[in-house]
């Protein structure tokens, strides 16, 4: 069984500069992402797995292949799950 990820409904965003802003439905919290979060993000839009982040980032920032990449996606993917920006979606196993 993989995870997938998909952004929660209902977060308002607005880029500023090389960051976005994201605010939390309640409206009570502003949560804001560096670039590279923010591309994270914009993966999440359709339910993703990290491997396919991966090979998102990859090919969009032309990250060596010897870069370990996939840590700091599980980081980020960690991080926007705790703030409630994200939620996991299992697949049934084949």
């Amino acid at each position: 069984m993989s995870a997938r990820y998909h952004q929660k409904p209902n977060l308002t965003e607005q880029q500023i500069g090389n960051e976005r802003m994201i605010l939390d439905e309640h409206g009570d919290r502003v949560h804001v992402l560096n670039d590279t979060a923010a591309f994270i993000w914009d993966c999440m839009k359709e339910p993703a797995a990290p491997d396919v982040i991966e090979t998102r980032l990859r090919a969009n920032y032309s990250v060596p292949a010897t870069t370990d990449v996939a840590a700091s996606i599980r980081r980020t993917i960690t991080e926007l799950l705790k703030k409630g920006l994200v939620v996991a979606l299992e697949d049934s196993p084949a």
